[in-house]
């Protein structure tokens, strides 16, 4: 078992179970003997870790088609930020809030530490935007089948301004677009059928549920060109260009 310290079978039976807990041999924690510059003890090491620098990760998940991991990643007082995940990556935490000071930014490491990995986007818990918020739900790539404007795009929300986006790589940028205003966003999900994507409501008094996003009937007045386009004021932020369908009684998608 690559894990080279020493578990109390009595306390976790199965971390001393051949069959049951393993950490993986290429883990990029065995064997490290260094961490940010300091030494480290091998012998006492963690080896489960597979990344550092996270504050929350709420939530991760794998493009289908690439295999490419996104995370969303709940900040502390100012901002909210999406990574992509690599094993052995530090992302600075809490040196950093994003790409800003974090609460230990003046104990960073001499140079020759980790190498600290900025996030591909974030934003800010300011108002004033459509795209500020204060807790990002991570969410899913898109490769459904029947939204092509949205194909590859990083589809993910924030649970306290309830805005759904879509993040999109054009160039060596990545561009956020409102999708929706909606309910209580706190998780995605995939409908095995189509790939579209389910967004998950969970708002108390309203019991929570489900609702496809899908595309408008007609184009916004504020959109210039269909497809895809970002939110400028004056335009509201909703109804956007797509709308948020509940899901039936029986838990079918609305067509």
């Amino acid at each position: 078992m690559p894990n080279p310290h020493k578990q109390d079978s009595a306390t976790i039976p199965d971390a001393v179970n051949p069959r049951g807990y393993r950490v993986p041999a290429d883990n990029p924690y065995i064997h490290a003997t260094m961490h940010n510059a300091m030494p480290v003890n091998a012998a006492t090491l963690r080896t489960e870790t597979w990344a550092c620098g996270l504050r929350n990760p709420w939530r991760f998940c794998f493009d289908p088609k690439t295999g490419q991991m996104m995370i969303g990643d709940v900040g502390q007082d100012k901002w909210e930020e999406v990574d992509i995940g690599k094993a052995g990556g530090n992302y600075g935490w809490s040196y950093y809030e994003g790409t800003h000071e974090g609460p230990r930014f003046k104990d960073i490491p001499p140079q020759g530490g980790d190498e600290l990995i900025p996030p591909i986007y974030e934003y800010s818990h300011n108002e004033g935007s459509v795209f500020n918020g204060v807790s990002i739900i991570g969410g899913l790539v898109y490769r459904g089948t029947r939204l092509p404007e949205l194909n590859g795009a990083y589809i993910f929300g924030d649970f306290g301004t309830r805005h759904i986006w879509s993040l999109q790589q054009m160039g060596t940028k990545w561009v956020p677009s409102l999708l929706n205003t909606f309910g209580g966003v706190s998780s995605f999900g995939v409908d095995p059928a189509n790939g579209d994507v389910l967004a998950v409501d969970w708002v108390e008094t309203s019991g929570g549920w489900c609702a496809w996003i899908s595309p408008q009937r007609r184009r916004p007045r504020c959109s210039r060109r269909p497809g895809l386009s970002r939110i400028r004021p004056p335009c509201k932020p909703r109804p956007a260009w797509w709308r948020m369908s509940r899901s039936s009684k029986d838990g079918t998608a609305p067509r």
